[in-house]
């Protein structure tokens, strides 16, 4: 039999181009999520509560190798369109679009949006959010910081997710709007509303994307 001197360097080196080449398709599956947030508001010291719980969200969905991507835009009504933008240059179409914007209090799962508080025209969330709740009150039991809405404010976040779900329909990616708590009335305690909505909004996106 001969040998070739070179003939083991040669098969360590397909191993570990094979090897490269399954992690890399392996990343291809991965799930991706888009999430946009605001910044905060002109001439305000108080950062709008989305966009570092967004951060948060994003490093836990990381860390189980789920795929996020973080659009940050105004708080103003050309936010659905820089949003659109910033959709539109990813590379891989999203599984999952969600929107995050402040209340006062709980995360509000915001099922219903319109252009504006007087219009009779609306449009709806396509990732199920009432089933969803079900689902995680049978596992986890009923939560109280968390709840459904049909009423997103009627400003910038209701005219944002009006637009994006007409947006993101046409082209099959779910989509839903969640208030979540805002820091001016929880200023002393940041850190645990970051941890404690984050947290929530994991388990929520988590199990939508298992179903």
């Amino acid at each position: 039999m001969k040998y070739f001197p070179h003939a083991q360097t040669i098969l360590i080196l397909l191993f570990v181009l094979m090897g490269s080449s399954f992690s890399y398709s392996r990343e291809l599956n991965r799930p991706l999520v888009a999430i946009t947030a605001f910044i905060k508001l002109k001439n305000t010291q108080v950062e709008n509560a989305s966009g570092p719980i967004a951060r948060r969200l994003s490093q836990k969905l990381n860390e189980i190798g789920i795929e996020s991507y973080i659009c940050m835009i105004p708080t103003d009504f050309k936010a659905s369109n820089v949003a659109r933008d910033c959709l539109n240059n990813l590379a891989t179409k999203p599984d999952a679009v969600i929107s995050l914007g402040v209340s006062r209090h709980k995360i509000s799962l915001e099922t219903t949006y319109r252009p504006s508080i007087s219009s009779p025209e609306v449009s709806y969330a396509t990732i199920p959010f009432d089933e969803l709740i079900q689902s995680l009150s049978k596992e986890y039991g009923n939560d109280e910081f968390i709840r459904l809405s049909d009423h997103a404010g009627g400003w910038i976040c209701d005219q944002t997710a009006y637009d994006l779900s007409f947006t993101l329909k046409s082209q099959n990616i779910p989509y839903g709007f969640i208030h979540v708590p805002s820091f001016y009335k929880n200023a002393s305690a940041p850190e645990n509303i970051i941890e404690t909505t984050s947290h929530k909004l994991f388990l929520l996106l988590t199990h939508y994307l298992k179903k």
